[in-house]
């Protein structure tokens, strides 16, 4: 018996770690969105402007870093495809808002329309970010629970036979 709940342990550790990355970086792309409409809102303003540049750039880094470290942790295949994928699409809306930012910087954008319409064609990439990790966090959290449920019923199950050969 302590080897399977030791085997259930390890099984529930190992899904756990793979639902909260995810979940933290649906939470971290989610911030990059909220900073790039603040930015856009602040056109006019520079000063304004800069600092949301300035948390702006820290989240996408600090999504970047995390992406990064989950497909470092995960052993699927699978897995490691999307979070490469992932990675490929930050660093396209990276690309894509440096070059906005630019346009700002450089007066070509005055407005926060002309900023949102010239992200338009490149916010599926940061989207698929968003919609995908998610998905993928409560697949996660869906599998762990029901791996806790059915690993319960199993040791309770093994509990049982034990206690019937015993007698």
């Amino acid at each position: 018996l302590t080897h399977i709940q030791e085997s259930i342990d390890r099984q529930i550790v190992q899904h756990e770690q793979l639902t909260r990355p995810t979940a933290h970086i649906s939470v971290q792309t989610l911030q990059c969105r909220r900073y790039e409409k603040d930015m856009f809102l602040n056109v006019a303003h520079h000063d304004r402007f800069e600092a949301y540049f300035v948390r702006w750039s820290v989240a996408v880094d600090a999504l970047t870093n995390s992406i990064d470290t989950y497909r470092q942790s995960v052993h699927d295949s699978q897995q490691v495809l999307i979070a490469e994928k992932w990675l490929a699409n930050v660093t396209a809306y990276q690309y894509e808002m440096l070059n906005i930012v630019t346009d700002i910087r450089e007066g070509r954008i005055t407005t926060p329309d002309q900023a949102n319409m010239a992200l338009t064609p490149s916010k599926n990439t940061i989207r698929s970010i968003i919609i995908n990790s998610l998905l993928l966090a409560v697949t996660n959290r869906y599998s762990l629970v029901n791996l806790k449920v059915n690993l319960k019923v199993a040791v309770g199950c093994n509990i049982y036979i034990y206690i019937y050969i015993y007698i």
